[in-house]
């Protein structure tokens, strides 16, 4: 988490140590992030959301429920992932107001960020934004019936 210091712009990085994204900010083991969340202007969460996805959908995403719920305004959560078809699911799961952008990473492993800024304004998507969202959400219809059909991925081929 990234959060102002005492100076107007001077800014502190900290890492809160473990959480675990499965379960509310209230629990004992994200005591550190529910003490830092009203005062955190960015966070970041990489590569944990797809590994997670059933428990997430489990609970609809309620971490990050409570963390952009107790997050300033103007605060920034930053999402990357390997795989860009669970953003629909989390955008939709979230509450009160916020904005939305996805970014295009093409360094490393390509794929499409999310940024959920929040807002005192209620949601309102864009069309443009709806669109990127039903897109994303026919991804993941169609990666579950592949999935269904039988699909298993290959190895890695050896070096």
């Amino acid at each position: 988490s990234i959060f102002p210091t005492s100076s107007a712009n001077n800014y502190q990085c900290h890492f809160g140590g473990r959480c675990d994204i499965t379960l509310p900010l209230s629990t004992n083991i994200n005591h550190c992030i529910l003490k830092d969340a009203p005062t955190t202007d960015v966070f970041v969460c990489q590569y944990c959301v797809a590994e997670n996805a059933a428990q997430l959908r489990r609970d609809n995403f309620v971490f990050f429920r409570n963390l952009l719920d107790l997050a300033p305004e103007g605060a920034v959560l930053v999402f990357t992932e390997t795989t860009h078809r669970l953003w629909p699911e989390l955008v939709a799961a979230m509450s009160g107001g916020f904005e939305v952008s996805f970014p295009f990473l093409k360094r490393g492993r390509n794929g499409v960020c999310l940024l959920v800024r929040k807002k005192q304004e209620a949601r309102i998507l864009s069309d443009q934004h709806l669109a990127t969202c039903k897109r994303f959400a026919l991804h993941q219809e169609m990666n579950e019936r592949r999935q269904q059909n039988g699909f298993v991925r290959q190895q890695k081929k050896k070096k």
